[in-house]
């Protein structure tokens, strides 16, 4: 996802999460979005987290900007 920049990549402090939204299943926790940031590159990371039996899990990801 990075590796047509140059050097590492950083959480750049762009953080979103919604705790309802049109697709949200009855197990789900939450969504949130991160942004990371390097030299030459702007990329995100999304993610659903649900509760599974007590434990948050991660249920969907998507690498790379939507």
């Amino acid at each position: 996802m990075t590796s047509y920049g140059d050097g590492p990549g950083a959480v750049d402090g762009h953080v979103e999460f919604m705790d309802d939204w049109p697709a949200r299943q009855s197990q789900d926790i939450g969504w949130a979005y991160v942004s990371i940031t390097g030299a030459g590159f702007i990329e995100a990371v999304t993610v659903v987290v649900v509760d599974e039996r007590g434990a948050a899990k991660i249920r969907e990801i998507e690498w790379g900007r939507p």
